[in-house]
């Protein structure tokens, strides 16, 4: 295990000092966990669709250190070892295996190196941890020759948290659900525990946010974000695929091993069985992400590896094994190599190239000044502070893109008066709308180049 882990830990800290590139996401998390660090609270005052806990971690992190992405990329490691010890810990404590082994540590290592921006400190993979420890907890309930127990709850719990860490994780609370129904033996009472602890850390942001006089906010940002309709293209799902095909194969070949074999008990086998409904409530989390990228899934890994494990060790022919192991190693690398060197393949399928945040000329002018971007290209922020609450153009065009409603314009007109930006970069030509219907903004501001707007000094 050990060994593994170094391997690895000599393959990403020179990535992570040579700064892989920056993505919008990654850089939406900087700015929320820096306008907190300055006092500004999170839904209230920065429009974001990032969980409530996840946005506590960014805080943290900025609190040490200002829009470092070395930092990200050391503590997304240390993230990534943990999962790994704890999944493989797991698999060998519940005796998951016929025989006790680290190849599923390594299976699943290398399933979180698939594509470059896995190594980002994402809430997908904050959340996992928690998803993986609700794991353990069924397993454990499962074995117990006294039957299910009241610490079912804590399964609950565990989700729970994952959701509050990342929203799309909040399905998996079916999972939870039907895995007590079909394999535990669980009373309505004990399910009416897990609910309720998966209730409570939802419960407990609702209750921080209703005091801080956020509710509104936080009900808008976070928790209706769920139904919110997303526009997703297709090479955004296309380069999911793609990166998932292989571990997606592999896990497929490696359900269908153990499901012929007679060597399993009966425990192992409903161990089996909760794994692939994971696997199956995880593929629904898709339809409920801002947006979709390879890093999201994340949340299969864990099943991925789990059956992958058991198609390599189950097979007869070693050599065999061997040849396909080293071609899915050689695969993983290249897909992930291909990623941050920006080799040109298949129209920078790996690269994710739309999701980068791209130098520009123009940012140098803005450097350490506030600034408001209308749009989803958030690249100038890389060297400004954002102003007013409008971070996330998804959740900020309700107001910005519709000028003509009354509640729309107050709250422009309130955010522009608390936290006003020095400049504002107009990617939706949305600006002179909203100056002709609020005049008096519009005097404070001037157009000095095509979609650029200047504070007007007094």
């Amino acid at each position: 295990m050990l060994l593994i882990l170094v391997i690895f830990a000599i393959i990403r800290i020179p990535l992570i000092l040579s700064e892989i590139p920056l993505l919008k996401t990654e850089l939406e998390w900087m700015l929320v966990g820096e306008r907190m660090s300055r006092g500004f609270i999170v839904y209230k005052d920065i429009w974001t669709s990032v969980s409530p806990l996840s946005a506590f971690i960014y805080w943290l992190i900025e609190i040490v250190s200002t829009r470092s992405q070395a930092l990200h990329g050391y503590l997304s490691l240390l993230i990534s070892f943990l999962i790994v010890i704890y999944f493989n810990n797991v698999l060998i404590n519940r005796n998951a295996y016929l025989e006790k082994n680290y190849v599923p540590a390594l299976i699943l290592m290398l399933f979180l190196h698939i594509s470059y921006d896995m190594m980002k400190l994402s809430p997908a993979l904050f959340s996992v941890f928690f998803l993986l420890m609700a794991f353990n907890k069924i397993i454990r309930e499962i074995e117990k020759n006294s039957g299910v127990s009241d610490e079912i709850f804590e399964v609950g719990l565990y989700v729970g948290i994952a959701t509050v860490l990342n929203l799309p994780s909040s399905v998996m609370i079916i999972w939870a659900l039907l895995s007590a129904i079909l394999f535990t033996g669980s009373s309505f009472r004990q399910y009416f525990l897990l609910l309720f602890g998966f209730a409570i850390p939802i419960f407990i942001c609702i209750i921080v946010f209703y005091l801080n006089d956020s509710y509104n906010q936080f009900s808008y940002n976070w928790l209706s974000s769920l139904i919110n309709v997303k526009l997703i293209t297709f090479k955004d799902v296309f380069s999911v695929i793609i990166v998932l095909i292989l571990p997606a194969t592999l896990s497929i070949l490696g359900f269908f091993k153990v499901s012929v074999m007679l060597r399993y008990n009966s425990y192992q086998t409903r161990m089996q069985q909760i794994m692939l409904l994971w696997l199956i409530v995880a593929l629904t989390s898709f339809l409920f992400m801002p947006i979709i990228h390879p890093s999201q899934s994340i949340i299969l890994c864990p099943p991925f590896a789990f059956f992958t494990g058991h198609f390599f060790l189950n097979m007869k022919n070693r050599i065999r094994a061997e040849l396909i192991f080293t071609a899915s190693l050689f695969t993983i690398l290249f897909i992930f190599f291909a990623g941050i060197k920006n080799w040109k393949v298949q129209n920078e399928l790996f690269s994710l190239e739309n999701l980068h945040v791209k130098p520009s000329e123009i940012s140098k002018k803005f450097e350490n000044k506030a600034i408001l971007i209308v749009g989803d290209d958030l690249s100038d922020y890389q060297k400004a502070m954002p102003a007013t609450c409008y971070l996330n153009w998804d959740l900020s065009s309700i107001d910005l893109n519709n000028p003509d409603n009354y509640v729309s314009i107050i709250n422009i007109f309130d955010n522009f008066k608390n936290d006003p930006p020095t400049y504002i970069i107009d990617q939706k030509n949305v600006i002179p709308r909203i100056f002709q219907r609020i005049p008096e903004l519009s005097k404070k501001y001037k157009l000095i180049d095509k979609n650029l707007y200047q504070k007007i000094s007094n």
